[in-house]
């Protein structure tokens, strides 16, 4: 029953905030304007986009654990999930996205993690949505149907087109690399390095 009840006092501070929220945001528009708004709001869309989101926010959680779990072998997926929602609470609600700040310290709070470590998760998964949004990007510009367009430069005429599925090549391979450093991990990576180096003295230091 204690659960249950905690479940119910966190529920009803959501609620609260929520329509907190909704109030200031909401406070200096026309009550007919925000009803008219909301009744042309299509559902139909809506609804799907939310549970992506919801989809998103899982995945999110689960990329965190697996980040978090080699120095707080004891987290727990629960755990993750509540710090990444409370964490894109701050982020939404506070400018320049000062709620990252907001992270490190709740995952130094809930799993004992030091601050450093909170930061390094999440500089990392920051590295991680930069290379797959290159590897996206990429992809679209070199499966597109580009028009040709002709560029002189130095007295050189310059397809647009060919020029821009060329720098492509030079962003997909590079992400898909940065990648896969990501997922076999550094220390595999340095391991790897080592036992191809010739043996020295030096080795010792790594």
């Amino acid at each position: 029953w204690g659960w249950a009840s905690l479940m119910k006092r966190r529920a009803a501070l959501g609620l609260v905030l929520g329509l907190g929220c909704i109030f200031f945001a909401t406070r200096a528009v026309d009550p007919e304007e925000v009803q008219a708004a909301f009744q042309t709001v299509r559902w139909t869309v809506l609804i799907p986009v939310a549970l992506i989101f919801l989809l998103q926010q899982v995945l999110r959680a689960w990329r965190q654990l697996l980040l978090v779990q080699p120095v707080a072998p004891n987290a727990r997926y629960s755990t993750q999930l509540g710090v990444l929602c409370m964490s894109f609470f701050c982020i939404n609600s506070l400018p320049v996205r000062l709620g990252e700040l907001v992270r490190p310290w709740l995952l130094q709070r809930k799993e004992g993690l030091e601050l450093g470590a909170g930061f390094a998760v999440v500089v990392l998964e920051r590295v991680i949505d930069l290379a797959a949004t290159l590897v996206l990007l990429g992809c679209a510009l070199w499966l597109s149907d580009l028009p040709s367009a002709k560029l002189e430069i130095w007295g050189t005429s310059v397809d647009l087109a060919v020029l821009a599925r060329t720098v492509c090549l030079g962003v997909i391979l590079p992400s898909i690399g940065a990648l896969g450093l990501l997922v076999f991990g550094g220390e595999r990576v340095t391991g790897w390095l080592v036992r191809l180096l010739p043996d020295s003295g030096w080795q010792a230091g790594l």
